[in-house]
């Protein structure tokens, strides 16, 4: 069993596409973690950076301690489990999951005695007197070669021909620079760069003349309202015109900057200065690359510094492995598994599973849960540090999930071991993970406990993610009046009160228009229009069997879910529901969640 730490975690693509950003996450010993998002959000490709079958561009991997970046998969001690099976289909059930026993070997630590000790030493002994002898064999070779190439007089005639090569490249340089130059004064004569000029000026002039019209609209909006009495009731107003006065000034700048920038690149001057730096440094690598060429005593004296690397590099492993055999008294050994133990760790896994009876068959004679309970047994047979699991249950059908889904949780405690999973599905997210971890575009939303994600979203993103149906969402204005805050929402003012009440009070939020988010579930409905309740109009009527999905429309034209256990209506109350009823509805202060409508960041995060 093993930790697992991905610090500054990175994957890019043809150097272009950037497919996982700066992933940081530490992985407890025994701890049941999940990856989820839509498709494309990285969680796969982080998996696989893991497992060694995806490079990493960027950052550490480490499992148990150990970096393992430059490690093959084989060498990682994982065990991974595919969403298509990837079965032998000529294997019979227990040969594919023996076989992976059959590749690897088994790695036994055993204990040495005196003599058993003294035999390393003797061997260590002979391994550094044959990395000296070979080194010694390396250099003689090459120190007769520089000393050749010395008697014969190469030495000056390199030197010469080194000179003038030099002498070649800055006169080479001298020339392309009057060259450039020389276009440059051209130009710079002309009527382009002026024409160009006049352009820049004028786009700059229409830029500065557009930011002080949205500044003085919005200015006289703002001063009107502060000479009004009621500055105090006003404030919020005078907020929203402020954001909005930044907002217009900042897409217009975003504008006629990007009008800049392209009058830029047609500069004639910037074009010549791209052409000439480019033209330079082609000259001057190809003069350096002769002048490396001529000197064959750099050459020899380079070749010999990477042979005797490599004489280092061929006894390194083997000098280690010796010197700490003989500190630790100890030595790693890897044995092949016998027949035997092979037998014993498939029946085993087969019993644990439930596919004992279908050892002898094929995968074709299989149904889809029972090849992915062969697969995830051929990964339990390895006993590996770290199990991956990549969307292993999206090809079977919804009643095969929901039992897969329960024998992965019984799984998992018998195993007590490591796991990765990655899912799209939020259902299995929220009931398979210790801590889940949720992402989009590469980047890490939110880690938390189910519990955490799903009471404290982050942002709206995790928000609408989490949960089914998925949380309702409208902008609505957050006010304060006389210490308490309200939401303005459906022609309703409705007190937040409670925890978050408290929570808005000791952060000292705002009065601003916000993002309010409410779960389906967490909305009731009301017998007949009260003070408190809303009034809505219902469209669609979704029967869920243990509950309904009420569809319905506010006044406001705002659209709501509303989740309601079949339990708690009477049957009278169902054959209301049609289309085209009113749905009277009522959701407290301590179930709202607030979000900022420009980062759409959680308030009281």
């Amino acid at each position: 069993m093993a930790s697992v730490k991905l610090t500054n975690v990175k994957k890019i693509y043809d150097n272009k596409v950037v497919a996982v950003h700066d992933f940081n996450l530490d992985i407890k010993d025994k701890e049941f973690i999940v990856f989820v998002g839509p498709s494309g959000c990285g969680k796969s490709t982080t998996l696989r950076m893991v497992a060694g079958l995806e490079e990493i561009s960027d950052g550490t991997v480490e499992i148990d301690g150990e970096v393992v970046n430059d490690l093959q998969p084989k060498d990682r001690n994982i065990a991974m489990v595919f969403q298509n099976y990837a079965l032998y289909p000529h294997f019979t059930v227990y040969e594919n999951m023996a076989f992976p026993l059959r590749l690897n070997k088994n790695k036994k630590v055993v204990t040495l005695n005196d003599e058993e000790i003294e035999e390393c030493k003797k061997e260590l002994d002979e391994v550094v007197n044959k990395k000296d002898q070979e080194i010694a064999s390396v250099t003689a070779k090459y120190d007769a070669k520089i000393e050749r190439a010395l008697a014969n007089h190469q030495d000056e005639v390199i030197k010469e021909k080194i000179a003038a090569l030099v002498n070649e490249k800055q006169a080479a340089l001298t020339q392309l620079n009057a060259k450039f130059d020389e276009q440059e004064n051209a130009i710079k004569a002309g009527l382009e760069l002026t024409n160009l000029e006049n352009k820049v000026n004028e786009v700059k002039a229409n830029k500065q003349v557009k930011i002080n019209e949205c500044s003085k609209s919005y200015d006289d909006k703002i001063a009107n309202l502060k000479a009004e009495d009621r500055i105090e009731k006003n404030f919020s107003k005078i907020n929203y015109l402020e954001e909005k006065k930044a907002e217009c000034i900042h897409n217009i700048t975003k504008k006629y900057d990007k009008l800049l920038a392209d009058l830029e690149k047609k500069n004639p001057l910037v074009v010549l200065a791209k052409n000439k730096a480019e033209q330079i440094d082609k000259v001057s690598f190809n003069y350096d690359m002769k002048i490396k060429d001529a000197d064959k005593l750099a050459i020899l004296k380079d070749e010999k510094e990477n042979a005797l690397k490599e004489v280092e590099a061929k006894y390194h492993e083997q000098i280690s492995v010796l010197k700490s055999n003989i500190e630790t008294g100890k030595k790693v050994i890897f044995e092949a598994f016998s027949e035997e133990e092979i037998y014993d760790r498939v029946t085993k896994v087969a019993n644990i599973l439930g596919i004992t009876d279908y050892l002898l068959r094929k995968p074709r004679a299989l149904s889809g849960g029972q090849r992915q309970r062969v697969a995830i047994g051929r990964a339990m047979a390895r006993n590996a540090k770290v199990f991956l699991m990549d969307e292993p249950l999206s090809n079977l059908d919804a009643k095969l999930r929901n039992q897969m889904r329960a024998e992965i949780i019984l799984l998992r405690k018998q195993l007590n071991t490591t796991f990765i999973y990655v899912t799209h599905d939020q259902t299995e997210a929220m009931t398979l993970g210790d801590r889940i971890v949720i992402m989009k575009d590469g980047y890490i939303q939110q880690v938390g406990t189910p519990t955490e994600v799903f009471d404290m979203p982050v942002n709206l993103f995790v928000a609408e993610f989490i949960g089914a149906p998925k949380m309702n969402t409208f902008k609505t204005n957050l006010v304060n009046e006389d210490g308490k805050y309200y939401v303005e929402a459906f022609g309703a003012k409705i007190l937040v009160d409670g925890e978050k009440g408290e929570e808005l009070a000791k952060r000292d939020i705002k009065e601003q228009e916000i993002i309010l988010g409410v779960r389906p579930e967490h909305i009731v409905l009301d017998d007949k229009l009260g003070a408190h309740s809303i009034e809505t109009t219902l469209e669609v009527n979704e029967m869920m069997g243990s509950e309904l999905h009420l569809h319905v429309n506010t006044t406001s034209n705002d659209k709501l879910i509303v989740r309601v256990p079949t339990i708690n209506l009477t049957n009278s109350q169902r054959n209301s529901l049609v289309f085209g009823s009113k749905v009277y509805i009522t959701f407290e202060g301590k179930v709202m969640h607030f979000f900022d409508k420009d980062t759409k960041e959680n308030l009281l995060k």
